[in-house]
């Protein structure tokens, strides 16, 4: 397996050099001059189906920054990065419980959290400082943990909760220099994916999520040469598409170089510094690049629909929405927060009368005029995806 990786990856390094890709990796040409701050989202969002969620607000689930919000069953989960937790709603925005275990004692995790991943049946805390994935189920209590066996994850995923995948955003592990490893609750572990010579410390800066994990496939970033891999529950493992900015990429000095200067000379250039996050529904594959910058792409049609920092959806009022943390995708839905000082500022832009949507409406303006306060819990936005 690890040959034909290699070979895979020798293949693709020497096909963006003459142009010339392998026949079965898709690649997806940016075309950099159609970008737009404001893109219209009609093609995009299905806007027969929302839900309007207003978290609640209590001393026991005071959110101080939300990283990642997760549906899963008839429960949201948020993460809040600050406080290295995972607060649990159910379903209309109630509180129902929460996993906050700082501490050294069993059960408990240091405040060194690199990752809350939500799976059907819990919640894992990765925190390879203690080498450890910690797992609580919904109610917040202990479970069990597994051993990293000496590799080193940022995050990870799983399709059945017996093998888990865990992405190395560098080049550090004691198993070797490996962008993807897989673990069993037995604790055996493979290595897949290695790290070119030249970028095994350089890469994985400015990443919001590493992959994305859609029905029956996982994609994973590899991001500093723009790929993007298909991994399957069988471990087939393979690039399946790759990003060309055609104008406005950093350079390869750059990418490979330190990533707060890449990034500072990006924003401040209008560059691009590549994929930093991917989203996929039964459709679409959205991109984001330079943390700002949506990228739409049609899977079927096998073409870039939209680029832009901001979508708007007339019917909504031209309602706006953005992809990047915390707003995410999953399962066709689009979830998107909207922190509490938001909603004051939003009662002089939306207009009622206006909208052309009533429901919509009438809904949306029942929440702008419920009096939330700035330190209140977001509002979450759940609609769907057009297929």
């Amino acid at each position: 397996m690890l040959i034909l990786i290699l070979e895979f990856n020798l293949l693709l390094s020497c096909s963006k050099k003459n142009k010339d890709y392998p026949l079965d990796v898709e690649v997806i040409k940016i075309d950099v001059d159609k970008y737009e701050e404001i893109a219209d989202a009609s093609f995009f969002v299905d806007t027969d189906d929302f839900e309007i969620i207003p978290l609640e607000t209590s001393d026991s689930c005071l959110i101080g920054n939300v990283t990642r919000v997760y549906l899963k069953k008839d429960k949201i989960i948020v993460y809040d990065e600050v406080q290295k937790a995972a607060f649990i709603f159910n379903k209309d925005g109630s509180y129902y419980s929460k996993v906050l275990r700082l501490g050294n004692g069993p059960g408990e995790y240091p405040p060194v959290v690199n990752d809350i991943v939500v799976t059907d049946n819990f919640i894992g805390v990765l925190v390879p400082a203690i080498q450890k994935i910690k797992f609580y189920n919904f109610e917040g209590e202990f479970v069990k943990d597994i051993s990293l066996n000496g590799s080193w994850a940022y995050t990870f995923f799983t399709f059945d909760e017996n093998k888990y995948y865990l992405i190395n955003g560098w080049g550090r592990s004691d198993q070797g220099k490996y962008h993807l490893f897989t673990l069993d609750e037995k604790g055996k572990l493979d290595k897949f994916l290695p790290f070119e010579s030249n970028d095994e410390i350089n890469r994985g800066w400015g990443l919001e999520n590493y992959y994305s994990l859609f029905q029956n496939r996982a994609l994973v970033i590899y991001s500093s040469i723009d790929s993007i891999y298909s991994v399957s529950p069988d471990q087939k493992i393979a690039p399946k598409y790759f990003v060309e900015f055609t104008k406005r990429k950093i350079s390869k000095e750059l990418a490979e170089g330190d990533g707060r200067t890449a990034l500072e000379y990006a924003i401040k250039n209008d560059y691009f510094t590549g994929v930093t996050k991917i989203m996929e529904t039964t459709r679409y594959l959205v991109l984001m690049s330079s943390g700002a910058d949506m990228i739409v792409y049609d899977k079927t049609a096998k073409e870039v629909k939209s680029i832009s920092t901001i979508m708007v959806i007339p019917e909504w009022d031209n309602f706006s929405i953005q992809l990047g943390a915390p707003g995410d995708i999953q399962e066709d839905k689009i979830i998107y927060t909207m922190e509490a000082i938001m909603p004051q500022y939003y009662k002089d832009t939306f207009n009622k009368n206006t909208c052309k949507d009533k429901r919509f409406a009438e809904e949306y303006s029942k929440i702008l005029n419920a009096g939330f306060k700035d330190t209140d819990n977001p509002i979450l936005f759940i609609f769907n995806v057009k297929k």
